[in-house]
């Protein structure tokens, strides 16, 4: 509750949203008994995960009884409330209330805690991943969109005041009036629409294209090459088609490359 997460704050000790608080120090404050001085040490921490230290009361806690006790069931404050500060006997106290059952019952209250908190981040990740993939092939089906179209994707001035930002961006505006996910996810600062990200994803896609033309030729066996030069005043190009009979005895002539 409130009062004893106050309390827990005050002592530096984690609560179940937080998590443990080992506070792992140099060095530990020294506390004498009787002619000798003795100190925590911070190879307990790998003995007994279950342990907390607190700094303002330089004593010692168990992370899941504080958090996960049943009250009724729980007669032994010394780990709860008032931490122990018997260096002396420190190992000895730890052993005894690692095994006891009500500390056993607690890290398994604990230990099914910790599972359902990766549930759920496992079940949010799914979904996260789910979305991303889904608002990448809607980015994807825009670009193919335009790209069909013959319709160039930039726009002379892309910036957020301008009236006209080119055909993608524009495309992309309009579908977000439609779908609020959709939106959420553009307005991002990655958000799929960088002029880099078009061109990879344009050249996956002509990859693509170029697969199945080959794999298409190759299933008939017969084909020619055209070649067909063009010159402008800077430069000369050369277009690459191939021509070829498909499997349902129609002409098909496919533009290659440019060279």
């Amino acid at each position: 509750d409130a009062y004893a997460n106050r309390i827990y704050k005050d002592l530096q000790l984690g609560t179940r949203s937080s998590g443990q608080a080992p506070a792992k120090l140099a060095n530990y404050p020294k506390s004498s008994f009787g002619k000798q001085n003795h100190f925590f040490s911070a190879s307990f921490f790998d003995q007994y995960l279950f342990i907390e230290y607190s700094i303002p009361a330089v004593a010692v806690f168990c992370y899941p009884c504080r958090n996960f006790y049943c009250a009724s069931e729980y007669k032994d404050n010394t780990f709860t409330e008032k931490g122990v500060r018997d260096w002396k006997k420190i190992g000895e106290k730890l052993n005894r209330h690692a095994n006891c059952n009500v500390h056993l019952e607690c890290m398994g209250k604990w230990r099914d805690y910790q599972a359902a908190i990766i549930s759920l981040l496992s079940n949010s990740h799914k979904i996260t991943v789910q979305e991303n993939r889904e608002y990448a092939r809607k980015i994807t089906d825009l670009l193919l969109y335009l790209s069909r179209q013959g319709l160039a994707l930039r726009g002379s001035d892309e910036t957020e005041t301008s009236e006209n930002r080119g055909h993608f961006l524009e495309l992309c505006s309009l579908f977000a009036k439609y779908d609020e996910q959709f939106e959420q996810k553009l307005h991002r600062t990655f958000n799929l629409t960088s002029h880099k990200i078009q061109n990879e994803l344009l050249y996956i896609a002509a990859d693509l294209v170029l697969k199945h033309i080959a794999e298409e030729v190759r299933n008939v066996g017969f084909y020619c090459l055209i070649a067909n030069e063009g010159c402008s005043f800077k430069q000369e190009r050369l277009s690459i088609c191939v021509r070829y009979v498909g499997a349902n005895l129609n002409v098909h002539e496919q533009f290659l490359l440019f060279k």
